[in-house]
């Protein structure tokens, strides 16, 4: 799998794959927000410090994952593969990508927040080294609780 850093100009490549792989949400008593984001949204976030990988294979956008610098760490969130590319290892290649960035750019912490609804998305964290910090109940826009965790890996500087 070939993966870069997007810029705003492929918002679009963006929110496809991620309305694709948060659609098994969309049922859900408490929605994903990520359904909510537009194109638009997802451009101004890029042109407003947010960061996106985009995982491709022949040239395919197949997998997507958004993430923003701050002084304590690298946080990353809307982490999207494909439905029919689940389960192949592309979201472990993508951490793995961020964790890339995050010693380059000198930061020794990566922060991510996971709904403890989604337990293998919990393990995939969890078998990539992160560990869970905090737990919260955040309210959505129609007044659902959903428990979330918050996690994080300290990883190790290049040398």
């Amino acid at each position: 799998m070939n993966i870069q850093i997007e810029k705003s100009t492929n918002a679009k490549v963006i929110h496809k794959i991620m309305m694709k792989a948060y659609e098994e949400y969309a049922h859900d008593a408490a929605p994903s927000s990520a359904l909510s984001e537009t194109v638009s949204s997802i451009k101004e976030a890029l042109l407003n410090g947010q960061e996106a990988l985009v995982g491709t294979i022949a040239g395919q956008p197949i997998a997507c994952v958004r993430y923003k610098i701050h002084d304590n760490g690298l946080q990353f969130f809307r982490m999207s593969v494909l439905p029919t590319m689940q389960g192949l290892g592309i979201a472990k290649q993508l951490i793995n990508e961020l964790e890339q960035i995050a010693r380059t750019a000198n930061l020794n912490t990566i922060y991510c927040r996971v709904r403890v609804s989604v337990l293998r998305n919990l393990q995939l964290y969890q078998s990539k080294g992160y560990s869970i910090y905090d737990q919260e109940t955040v309210m959505t826009d129609e007044g659902v609780p959903i428990e979330v965790v918050s996690m994080k890996k300290i990883i190790a500087p290049l040398t």
